[in-house]
């Protein structure tokens, strides 16, 4: 019995386990290899994408690079290896990529890399994989802070090369946008958006975004830096700034195509008001707003009442304003006419290019906020203030100036005296006292080459600042000869000709008149600015 138990019960069971159906299993998964991989990887020396002082990107504890091949057979992240230090732009990553069943990569098998910063927010990665740069609207406070964390830097090859040099793929736009200080306040939220093809039914937003305004060197603006794909193309581009309660600026935009690895400036004064303002500030004063007649401008002499501007406006008092509000058209800039003239020195507030901008004219790009003071007011021979808040400033430069130079010139004087007093120096009296700068000069050219050269220096300043001081009396002798006085009697005021022709006439009489007088030795110069000055105060008095 016990040899039953011991032969035949394991073959009887071993015969029904074998008459068993047989248990149906699941498909093996696909085997994955992994192959280790190591490849030095330098930033282009060429990208201007940079972060450090030597123009380099350079790498950071964290960073990746992606390596792909052409159809995903192998793929995978290698990372800063420790034998590299970070900081610097040519590095060594290494790591383990995966294969797929049956692949084994050869050495001319082509490959891409993508570096992954370690800030990096244009890469997705799902499953092991990286998905495609999506830069949608993302944005940075600066430039080093836009390169880190929006570059795309890619470079192609072979498995086999083992040295890869990153190519930067995204472009920069720097945008800066100042405000008027007495409408925003630190803190105020704008939104942006910067629309392509603006004027059309297929306008696309490239970009949208809130910023808050900051106070940067005395002024209020907005900035920030944001990314897009190399090759973008920018047509008929429109920035819109808008506030709540507030109604939206839109300010034009070059067409350009923003090229991998460059940067983009966009720096506007965007005053966010709902007019431009001109104030008078010496008496009676006509204002003309040229070409603008039927073209949807308006004016109002308070601010609230406004009316259709048909022609000119005349302010009577220092102090009385004008509003200019509205969008019009045509206001290309033609012969000796500005787009608007006063017929007296006049302050302009406000942003010229906001009446401008409209869907039938582009403004030019040099054609911004100062357009409206360097040739609005083309008949004031006096230079013009860009704001009101710059005059405290340039009263105080002015005073600070005229009491340097007549210190200086009384100091001149008194060092002459004395020289004179202990016989360093002939005693000078009549017009020869105006050549004690020129005596004292002399005298210096005596006493060794240093002291020499410095007497030269001092007889090349009177030399330039004679001739800086002439040229400058004849032009603007001419030009009010011209403009001034002659352009009030002349019917045609886009005649070049006849002012240019007035203009060369006067220079010619002026300069034989001061030759004369520069003849007689007896002739004083401080006599003759002294009838200048006397006739400049009786003019202001």
């Amino acid at each position: 019995m016990k040899a039953v138990l011991k032969y035949i019960l394991p073959f009887v069971l071993l015969s029904v386990s074998c008459a068993k159906e047989p248990e149906q299993t699941a498909d093996p998964a696909p085997v994955k290899k992994t192959v280790h991989y190591r490849a030095s990887v330098e930033a282009d020396p060429g990208t201007r994408a940079t972060v450090n002082e030597n123009m380099k990107y350079v790498f950071e504890a964290g960073d990746r690079v992606y390596l792909e091949s052409e159809g995903g057979e192998i793929y995978g992240f290698l990372s800063l290896s420790k034998e590299s230090d970070a900081g610097t732009s040519l590095a060594l990553f290494e790591g383990d990529l995966t294969c797929q069943e049956g692949f084994s990569p050869l050495a001319d098998t082509p490959v891409t890399l993508v570096l992954v910063g370690v800030a990096d927010e244009l890469h997705p990665v799902s499953g092991g994989k990286l998905s495609a740069a999506d830069y949608g609207n993302k944005s940075a406070e600066s430039l080093g802070e836009a390169v880190r964390r929006l570059s795309h830097f890619t470079a192609s090859g072979k498995f086999g090369d083992l040295r890869f040099t990153l190519t930067q793929q995204s472009s920069f736009v720097v945008f800066c946008l100042q405000f008027d200080e007495e409408r925003v306040s630190a803190g105020d939220v704008f939104s942006v958006t910067l629309y392509n093809d603006y004027s059309s039914e297929t306008q696309t937003s490239l970009f949208s975004g809130s910023f808050p305004v900051k106070a940067a060197d005395g002024d209020m603006e907005i900035s920030w830096v944001t990314a897009f794909e190399g090759g973008t193309a920018v047509s008929g581009a429109k920035v819109v700034v808008s506030k709540a309660e507030e109604a939206p600026v839109i300010l034009p935009m070059n067409d350009q195509t923003l090229a991998a690895s460059s940067y983009y400036t966009f720096q506007r004064p965007t005053f966010m008001r709902d007019y431009l303002t001109v104030e008078a500030i010496d008496g009676p004063t006509k204002v003309t707003f040229n070409k603008a007649t039927n073209n949807g401008i308006q004016y109002s002499l308070d601010g609230y009442d406004w009316k259709n501007y048909t022609s000119a406006v005349t302010l009577y008092n220092d102090g009385d304003k004008i509003y200019f509000r509205g969008k019009g058209t045509n206001y290309q800039q033609t012969g000796n006419s500005g787009i608007l003239t006063a017929d007296k020195a006049s302050y302009v507030y406000g942003d010229l290019m906001f009446l401008m901008c409209d869907e039938k004219y582009k403004v030019k790009k040099e054609i911004e906020a100062d357009f409206a003071f360097q040739r609005a007011f083309y008949k004031a021979s006096w230079l013009q203030l860009h704001s009101e808040k710059k005059l405290k400033l340039s009263r105080r430069v002015a005073t600070i100036w005229v009491v340097i130079s007549l210190f200086v010139a009384v100091f001149i004087g008194v060092i002459g005296y004395t020289m004179s007093k202990v016989g360093a120096l002939e005693t000078l009296t009549g017009s020869n006292s105006e050549t004690i700068i020129v005596k004292i000069s002399a005298l210096l050219s005596q006493h060794g080459v240093v002291f020499a050269l410095l007497a030269g220096v001092i007889l090349a300043g009177i030399l330039a600042s004679t001739m800086s001081t002439s040229d400058s009396q004849l032009l603007a002798a001419s030009s009010a000869v011209s403009s001034d006085i002659l352009g009030a009697f002349r019917k045609d005021s886009s005649n070049k000709n006849g002012s240019m022709a007035a203009a060369r006439i006067t220079l010619l009489v002026i300069s034989v008149v001061a030759a004369s007088i520069a003849r007689n030795p007896d002739s004083s110069v401080f006599a003759i600015v002294s009838f200048a000055w006397a006739g400049f105060g009786a003019a202001f008095g």
